[in-house]
């Protein structure tokens, strides 16, 4: 929803904005709780929040792409490439 609001102009509308804002703070707070918690599984320095902000817009961009030009192995190809940056 969030992504399909931002594109056709829905975040005119103050109750939407608001509601899209809190869904993505909320999904950054349970990725940034989640990686800290894991956060011995990481490389050395591995910073979870700004990781949790990185996977954010990563998430963000790859909904818009869907829109875009849906292509399953071109997605796949970069959750992949995502998730070797963690690793």
């Amino acid at each position: 929803m969030s992504v399909n609001s931002a594109t056709d102009g829905s975040l005119d509308q103050a109750e939407v904005r608001k509601s899209i804002e809190r869904y993505n703070k909320r999904l950054e707070e349970l990725l940034r709780a989640r990686l800290r918690a894991d956060r011995a599984k990481f490389k050395k320095g591995f910073d979870p929040d700004l990781t949790a902000r990185t996977i954010m817009v990563v998430h963000t961009g790859l909904m818009a792409l869907a829109h875009q030009a849906p292509n399953s192995k071109r997605v796949k190809a970069m959750i992949d490439q995502v998730m070797n940056l963690l690793v």
